[in-house]
């Protein structure tokens, strides 16, 4: 099954020019491919000429599975098959969780297992392959080649759908008191009370100002940014951490205030 890439709402993206952004934001630009789903844009994976002909592959320094959607204990057995074709623990501890801080994982060349955001950080020959095909590779060791069941994912499954429903639900309470707020204070401490949606990014301005809610690089969580301008797919501008002016994905920000 190829996994969909959407926003963290799970509705696909608005433009095309979004979900190319967040496609580079992510790093997945040379494993992903965009596509119209669902009234919008998502990002699909895109298949290797092994998955499409269905023929098993041998695991080789170079390849490395995206670790969004991937279950600790997916990805505990991803590890062992790796290390059953020859790769190195390194930077692997079977003993501590999986990190959430990158977006890849495999096989770093010599160096041996690796997190990365960039699949051209691997040595060797980068491929991306799927958890399916990594469990049955030819050279993964005998257990790994059959999933341990179906009950940890369901379970996952219906944590993540209560988790997403309960957001929903959160989400639409602070836009109701949002607009009670705007119009009790039109304008307080020198500071606009906007009286659009703010929710929606098409409604920011030059000059807002937004908190960084998502990881991005040089971009610090709970920082507050001004929006100095927009770029052509209408993504806000701001200055990160580095001093650079870049546009940036705008569902990894929250509007703060209007000045």
């Amino acid at each position: 099954m190829i996994n969909l890439i959407t926003r963290t709402n799970g509705d696909p993206f608005a433009t095309e020019g979004n979900a190319k952004c967040a496609r580079t934001w992510k790093g997945l630009t040379h494993t992903h491919e965009v596509i119209q789903h669902g009234g919008g844009w998502v990002l699909r994976e895109k298949q290797s000429g092994a998955e499409q002909d269905g023929s098993a592959v041998t695991l080789q320094p170079g390849d490395y599975i995206a670790t969004e959607g991937l279950s600790e204990d997916d990805y505990h057995t991803v590890a062992r098959a790796f290390m059953a074709a020859g790769a190195d623990e390194n930077e692997y501890d079977k003993d501590d969780i999986m990190p959430d801080r990158w977006d890849l994982f495999g096989w770093n060349g010599d160096d041996g297992l690796a997190h990365w955001d960039s699949p051209n950080s691997f040595e060797g020959s980068p491929r991306q392959l799927t958890l399916t095909q990594i469990l049955s590779a030819t050279n993964a060791g005998n257990n790994t080649t059959e999933p341990k069941t179906e009950a940890a994912p369901m379970h996952l499954a219906d944590q993540l759908e209560a988790a997403l429903s309960a957001l929903e639900k959160a989400q639409s309470e602070v836009d109701r008191l949002q607009a009670e707020y705007r119009v009790a204070y039109p304008k307080i401490h020198g500071e606009v009370v906007p009286s659009e949606d703010m929710s929606d990014p098409s409604n920011w301005r030059a000059g807002d100002v937004v908190k960084a809610i998502g990881y991005g690089a040089d971009i610090t969580m709970g920082r507050e940014y001004t929006i100095t301008g927009f770029d052509s797919d209408e993504d806000p501008v701001i200055v990160d951490d580095s001093g650079d002016e870049e546009p940036r994905y705008p569902d990894n920000f929250r509007f703060v205030r209007r000045p």
